[in-house]
């Protein structure tokens, strides 16, 4: 009998406790939804606040048209042109309306450099940025896939090769005497009407013992 009193009383004692439970995470769903609400209210207001103090600023009073020039004389003055940070992805992190005048400015993203693998998903996707926001202007594309992994190598290439037709400039630098018959056999038929310069560098080639060249 003892036994079954103290039973009951652990049951209902487990009962209390998972309704103390359950009406705890109640609430606390309850108050992050709210710190939620909170976050995004601050990003608000912080973005009218910043966007009332930018009309102080002359720089951002500026026609867009002449934003843009400067964007293109930046674009040029920027050296090296081979090196990050780009100007442009400098120039469309600065504020609000930098960012929209930029992205909306085909001209700031029809150079595209490759410089040695650092996180390649990441280059893609710039690629694939610089593509689109670039329409519909020529492309100037300077690869240097020394150090690169012959697959991130043709992943680039191919993603390249859809807008074969906008290409303005195309310069690639390999390491070896086979990634360049394999890059030149890629390419050998595609059909360029824009393209204006063409540039293969390969270290360490030998043409001697080479009949696909």
């Amino acid at each position: 009998m003892l036994n079954t009193r103290l039973d009951s009383s652990k049951d209902a004692k487990l009962s209390e406790l998972n309704q103390r439970k359950l009406k705890r995470k109640a609430e606390l769903k309850v108050l992050t939804c709210r710190i939620e609400e909170i976050n995004q209210e601050l990003i608000q207001i912080e973005a009218e606040h910043v966007a009332i103090h930018n009309t102080r600023v002359a720089l951002l009073a500026l026609p867009t048209e002449v934003t843009c020039l400067i964007f293109q004389f930046a674009l040029g003055y920027h050296i090296p042109r081979h090196s990050e940070p780009f100007f442009e992805v400098t120039a469309s992190h600065v504020c609000c309306q930098w960012r929209t005048i930029s992205l909306a400015y085909p001209l700031l993203w029809t150079r595209f450099c490759y410089v040695n693998p650092k996180v390649f998903l990441r280059d893609l996707d710039r690629l694939d940025a610089y593509l689109d926001r670039s329409m519909p202007r020529g492309l100037e594309l300077w690869l240097d896939f020394r150090e690169t992994p012959p697959d991130d190598e043709v992943a680039l290439l191919e993603k390249m090769l859809e807008h074969v037709e906008r290409w303005k400039s195309f310069s690639v630098f390999t390491a070896g005497e086979d990634a360049l018959v394999h890059h030149l056999h890629k390419i050998e038929h595609v059909f360029a009407p824009s393209l204006e310069h063409f540039a293969f560098s390969c270290e360490l080639l030998d043409f001697s013992g080479s009949d696909d060249l």
